[in-house]
């Protein structure tokens, strides 16, 4: 016997965000992956030993270009890339 079903979707709207180090001289946080649309997220990154990180280089409307090592930025189609250089 068959019975009334009833099923409930929740569509969010994501954005790929591209996080990533220009060279292998320090990490990036969080990695690169999908978000929430006008989500908030922090962008950090950290410089190994024997390199100076320089700033980030950013693309997209909501991106952030800059020398903060830490950044908020709101979620839109953004890429992040971490510059950093030798010391």
């Amino acid at each position: 016997m068959y019975s009334p079903l009833s099923v409930s979707l929740v569509y969010y709207h994501q954005y790929f965000v591209s996080i990533s180090q220009n060279a292998q001289g320090g990490s990036v946080s969080p990695t690169s992956g999908w978000y929430n649309a006008s989500s908030s997220v922090t962008i950090s990154a950290t410089a190994f030993k024997g390199w100076q990180f320089e700033g980030w280089l950013g693309s997209g409307a909501s991106s952030y270009t800059g020398n903060a090592s830490t950044q908020v930025v709101t979620i839109t189609s953004i890429n992040e890339e971490a510059c950093s250089t030798p010391v």
